[in-house]
């Protein structure tokens, strides 16, 4: 982070929370379990989850952006998740929270005609896509940088625009 950035988020910031990618895994897998507990599938239940989780983060002070696949992908087709942002040895971590992923997984043969291929058959094509890909299923999130998350954007549509992640906490203003 330069040194521009680092006041930029510092003023943002101005309340140090002790964040932890522990304490964002802890928090996502029992909201995840509790809507579990009430419904056996949560595809398609993207903004339930996400609504959530941003209402949980926020009791933690955990920095948190909320994001429609349709407004950085430009396609017709909703799609929400979460990037939690917090700094940790002087780096700022990003971690990208999308328990619902599932739903785009190859299964029964029943493609969206919103995408020409299964997102997650896009991110099997590289190294970088499995890893992130396996965390998704596995957790529900994943540590990412901004590779990664154009990684992620690009599974949904391989023409998404450039997503600049390290500015994306100053610059999106769909911020909670």
């Amino acid at each position: 982070m330069n040194e521009l950035d680092k006041f930029y988020y510092n003023i943002l910031n101005i309340k140090k929370t002790n964040v932890t990618l522990d304490l964002i895994i802890k928090i996502v897998r029992e909201k995840t379990s509790e809507i579990y507990k009430r419904t056996s599938d949560i595809s398609g239940l993207c903004k339930v989850v996400a609504d959530v989780l941003l209402n949980e983060f926020n009791k933690f002070n955990i920095n948190t952006l909320l994001f429609d696949i349709k407004d950085l992908c430009n396609i017709n087709y909703s799609h929400e998740f979460l990037i939690v942002y917090f700094e940790q040895d002087s780096h700022l971590n990003y971690v990208l929270i999308d328990p619902t992923y599932i739903q785009f997984v190859k299964k029964d043969g029943k493609l969206n005609p919103k995408f020409r291929n299964y997102p997650s058959e896009i991110l099997k094509e590289t190294e970088k896509g499995k890893k992130l890909l396996k965390f998704l299923l596995q957790d529900g999130l994943s540590l990412v940088d901004s590779s990664t998350i154009n990684l992620y954007l690009k599974s949904f549509n391989m023409n998404a625009p450039y997503f600049d992640l390290d500015n994306s906490f100053i610059t999106y203003t769909r911020k909670h």
